[in-house]
């Protein structure tokens, strides 16, 4: 049975009362209105409600005589919404309560409210909340505004309510909004938004509401996410050891029209300019106007009437301007000069900040041997240093101004000045020479473009990396000593060095005489390779050898630097440095573009021809440096090439050469495209013989051509970049992505490779005027241009002498294979001598032959040989045969005493106790980075790090250098509670290794390129199937590299 259940709801008892009858197709039931639904019900299980006629029009639906019928779901919510009731206003018993109110109110006028059983709960929490928000940020709206956080339109009414001076500490602090307060709040603001009533969607009138309110929270989170990195950054500043450095700024303006609105605004600075002599400099900032951003348009709209030059100084608080005006007939190279004889004497008159931590240094040394008032003490550091940083606080400030007006007024004769004596007479000065000798002559030193001191003198301060300790290095100097020299003692020796760390308080106590800075080598953590000793050796042999006939021979050093980046056509880039205005051309000013990706570059070849002293005693750092500039693209380095260089720049002065490189492809000596270029040159050069010797892997560092890199980088510090366009071949260039692809474009563009580098030449042109202004003790460098395709081709063509059917194409086309025929095989079997790291030729004395005759002496050229293989000491455990007993004495086949030939070794282990897996890398939670490639390289720990284990690990890694291959077992002299030896790194690794695997499971929130290392322009990825990829990584051609899955899948269950 169906059955109808008709209800009558009086208008406000919707709840309560019913009025119902039971209907049925046939009959009617009528049901009393005290009628229990449950008794109603028993005639038929089916009911359908109905609403009264009379009712409809209560709720806005149907007419009187056609009802409209709605659930009574609908009939509860609408009840549920019709009435809106808001919390009770309080009396107004202060401020607080007044904003309270004002709130209420606002609810009122935008009718919103809450139920009658909800408004005490539901509404007094939502008063409260945004209350107790708003009365912390009122007074603050205008700095959240600044910060690009602004309190939402809505909201922002409410402020001028909390007014501190009605408080009983009235003082409010400027920064007396904190991160945990804003943090706090924002949380009490999203919880809040997570209300029910908060939930509806459109239409409600809460929809808006609840959009502010998340915006406020959202910008009360970023508020407090940017003053945690403010702190942070404000306690790294107070307790650094070093000032920031000083940034200085140039550009050179050409003569410009001046219009009548111009003249205006710059007529009187074109006034005194006019009136003063040239390179006499004028202080821009008392032109310009107060406003700062006024005085910004100002800065940047300068024009001038002739050409003049500005300076530009900033540090953490000046920003100094100075103009000055230059003849029109001045020289670039004058103009230069005297641009650095101005800036130098302003210089000097900058003023001066030191951080917190130093004045503090300052303070506790000297404030703990005397009874010194504190305000004492800081007067006299600021007396001492010219520091002009502001005091900690205000009530600091008030003291150090009376101190200071105390002390001019009463006491003008107070001068402190304790840098004018240095010690005793100069009686250690032999000792000191004895010390610069011995380094020149018998220690190694690293000298890297990272890590270079000032030039001083035309002396580069660079970094000792000897096996050698402090007291060993004393003992070795004392022994070159002869008696009548007088010897200081160890200490007052080490204090001769120059400071590790300048901005340290221990650097004062250091004079900086011995331009060396000590550095222990087992803290350098450079890879050790198997044969550096044997290498090493190999190389003072070729030393020994040089001084030996000094008189006939000439060595030549040789390296490429870094690539030097070149913008595209009106995009000049930084070559050293990023997002600065650099000169770049004589009376232009570019803006450096900001960005690392460019489609072309320039790698400086150094050749150092070095001065060969009359004994081993000398210096081998002095000489001539030769600096070329080679397009990668179709100038690419080659061992032919480097050789048609030195035939084209350096001077055959002697007929016998060495060389000494490094191992890369482009010199290796065990490639025969690189033995048969030696040949040719030995040939061409009409030489009585040639010794190439190289580097073991990553010991480039040995080679004195290094030392010149670091000049280098001089040259290059402000300079910016950028090459020309094309004749034709633009719209090709702007599809090729890397140097493979601009290569590949000869093929149908011929006549690419010569607009590419015409489109160069005048960057080298600049370079090279650059370079052509550096010294190396006092001896210029001189540029020379890259050579030319004829010029390699002519060298490679001298191998037909040997062979005339000889293809000397297969030494200028690299995909070509190079297989020598007999003749030439048999011409270095019976003129040459290879080795592992040395390839040598030498005449063979016989007039007919093709390498020709002799033109040493006789007797000279009777006593010339092959350099000797480094022989083990029979005396002496871990060392090598001298030179002199070993020289002029039958080769044997083999080297055999080659060390990487004695251990044959497979694959490199990874050298740690356990796999370098994830959870070995979460014990420590800790990276480190190599100082080479700069990739991050996981720690592994056994068991997990405790707090003070890891507070000590980073200690130690602050003092550290690290290369990939290297571990914390290196290290010399561990402590046996050190942490480093829990602590471990896979030596499996090197420069060339991708990122580990381990570390992507130890930081999953520090994604970084799998292949480069770096965290700039990841492309987009699937976290869960692949490693990050960069663009540049991408654009080379790498691709994703995909996660390890599970060893076993899930095994499928089912019945049978």
């Amino acid at each position: 049975m169906t059955l109808g259940l008709k209800l009558s709801f009086p208008p406000m008892a919707l709840y309560t009362h019913f009025f119902s009858r039971l209907l049925l197709k046939e009959q009617s039931i009528e049901v009393d209105p005290s009628t229990l639904i449950s008794d109603a019900i028993s005639a038929g299980i089916y009911i359908t409600f109905y609403v009264e006629p009379n009712m409809a029009n209560d709720f806005g639906e149907g007419t009187s005589t056609q009802p409209a019928l709605r659930s009574a779901f609908q009939v509860l919510m609408a009840s549920a919404t019709q009435k809106k009731l808001v919390p009770e206003k309080q009396v107004n018993k202060n401020l607080k309560t007044q904003l309270e109110n004002s709130i209420i109110d606002w609810l009122k006028y935008n009718k919103l409210g809450w139920s009658q059983q909800s408004v005490a709960t539901l509404g007094k929490e939502f008063v409260n909340i945004i209350s107790g928000v708003l009365w912390y940020l009122d007074g603050h709206h205008e700095t959240l505004k600044e910060r690009a956080h602004p309190v939402p339109a809505m909201f922002a009414k409410f402020n001028g309510f909390n007014k501190p001076e009605t408080h009983k500490h009235h003082k409010r602090e400027s920064n007396n909004l904190t991160s945990s307060l804003l943090l706090e709040k924002s949380s009490a603001l999203f919880r809040l938004c997570g209300s029910t009533y908060l939930r509806d969607k459109s239409p409600s009138p809460w929809v808006p509401v609840k959009e502010n309110l998340l915006r406020l929270a959202d910008n009360l989170r970023l508020h407090s996410e940017y003053l945690d990195r403010q702190n942070n950054t404000m306690t790294m500043e107070h307790k650094r050891k070093v000032r920031r450095t000083d940034e200085y700024e140039w550009e050179v303006y050409s003569r410009k029209q001046i219009w009548p609105a111009l003249k205006a605004q710059y007529g009187a600075l074109h006034d005194c300019l006019l009136n003063a002599s040239a390179y006499t400099p004028l202080f821009l900032n008392d032109f310009a106007p107060t406003d700062a951003r006024r005085r910004y348009e100002f800065i940047n709209g300068l024009v001038f009437p002739f050409k003049t030059v500005r300076f530009s100084y900033t540090s953490c608080r000046e920003h100094l301007h100075f103009v000055w005006k230059f003849n029109d007939d001045d020289s670039e190279t004058f103009l230069l000069q005297k641009n650095d004889e101005v800036s130098n004497a302003l210089k000097a008159d900058f003023p001066k900040y030191f951080t917190r931590s130093m004045r503090r240094t300052f303070l506790d040394t000297f404030g703990r041997v005397s009874a010194v008032n504190p305000a004492l003490l800081r007067n006299m550091f600021k007396t001492l240093t010219g520091d002009v940083s502001s005091a900690a606080n205000t009530h600091e400030a008030e003291i150090d101004a009376r101190l200071a007006q105390f002390i001019d007024d009463e006491d003008e004769t107070l001068v402190w000045d304790l840098r004018v004596n240095n010690g005793r007479p100069e009686t250690y000065l032999p000792f000191l020479e004895r010390c610069q000798q011995y380094l020149a002559s018998c220690v190694e030193t690293s000298v890297s473009d990272r890590r270079h001191d000032d030039v001083i003198e035309g002396e580069v301060v660079t970094h000792m990396a000897t096996a050698l300790n402090a007291t060993d290095f004393y003992d070795q100097v004392i022994k070159t000593c002869p008696p009548d020299i007088a010897i200081p003692s160890l200490q007052w020796l080490r204090w001769q060095f120059w400071p590790r760390r300048p901005g340290s308080a221990a650097s004062k106590r250091y004079t900086g005489r011995i331009r060396v800075k000590y550095m222990i080598m087992a803290r350098q953590m450079r890879e050790n390779h198997i044969d550096q000793y044997y290498a090493s050796a190999m190389f003072r042999y070729q030393k020994e050898f040089c001084v030996r006939f000094h008189n006939y021979t000439s060595l030549i050093c040789q390296d490429d630097k870094h690539t030097i980046k070149v913008g595209e056509p009106g995009l000049p880039v930084s070559a050293v440095e990023r997002g600065k205005q650099v000169l770049v051309a004589k009376d232009q000013t570019f803006e450096v573009a900001d960005h690392d990706f460019t489609k072309f570059s320039l790698s400086p070849s150094v050749s150092f021809k070095v001065e060969i002293p009359d004994s081993m005693m000398g210096s081998f750092y002095r000489g001539v440096v030769y600096v070329g500039l080679k397009e990668n693209a179709f100038e690419a380095s080659s061992c032919l090439r480097h050789l048609a260089e030195y035939s084209a720049t350096v001077p055959r002065d002697n007929p016998i050469e060495c060389h000494y490189h490094d191992g890369g492809p482009d010199h290796n000596v065990r490639h025969m495209r690189n033995k048969l270029a030696n040949i040719a040159y030995f040939l061409d050069r009409n030489l009585d013989a040639l010794s190439s010797v190289q580097t073991p892997h990553k010991h480039s560092w040995k080679n004195p051509a290094e030392r010149c890199m670091s000049i280098l980088n001089i040259g290059l510090q402000g300079v910016g970049l950028m090459r020309q366009k094309t004749a034709s071949c633009e719209d090709k260039l702007k599809n090729a992505g890397n140097l493979g692809a601009i290569r590949n474009l000869e093929s149908i563009l011929p006549q690419i490779r010569q607009e590419v580098l015409d489109a160069v030449q005048p960057v080298k042109d600049l370079l090279g005027d650059v370079f052509s202004r550096l010294k190396l003790k006092d001896e210029p460098l001189r540029p020379f241009q890259a050579a030319s395709r004829d010029d390699i081709s002519a060298l490679a063509q001298t191998l037909t002498r040997i062979d005339p059917d000889f293809d000397a194409s297969v030494l200028t086309d690299s995909k070509k294979t190079v297989k020598p025929g007999r003749l030439i095989l048999d011409f270095i079997k019976k003129h040459c001598l290879e080795r592992h790291y040395m390839f040598s030729i030498k005449r063979c004395g016989d007039a007919d032959c093709v390498c020709g005759k002799p033109s040493l002496p006789e007797e000279i050229f009777h006593d010339l040989h092959h350099l000797p293989d480094p022989t083990a000491s029979p005396t002496e455990a871990d060392k090598y045969m001298n030179f002199q007993e070993i020289y002029g004495k039958k080769h044997t086949d083999e080297e055999l005493f080659l060390p990487s030939k004695i251990h044959r070794r497979g694959e490199k282990n990874h050298g740690m106790p356990f796999p370098p897996s994830s959870q070995y890398a979460k014990n420590t939670k800790s990276v480190i980075q190599c100082d080479e490639c700069q990739r991050w390289r996981c720690l592994y720990s056994k068991k997990a790090l405790k707090r003070d284990d890891r507070d000590q690990l980073q200690r130690e890694m602050d003092t550290l250098i690290y290369s990939c291959g290297t571990s914390f077992s290196d290290l010399d002299e561990l402590p046996d509670d050190s942490v480093l030896n829990r602590v471990f790194m896979s030596k499996k690794l090197t420069c060339m290794s991708p990122m580990e695997i381990p570390y992507y499971a130890s930081f999953p929130e520090e994604p970084l390129c799998f292949e480069c290392g770096t965290d700039d322009n990841l492309c987009d990825y699937d976290a869960k199937k692949n490693y990050p990829l960069c663009e540049g990584c991408r654009a080379a051609g790498k691709t994703f590299n995909e996660r390890r899955t599970k060893a076993f899948a899930a095994r499928e269950t089912g019945g049978h």
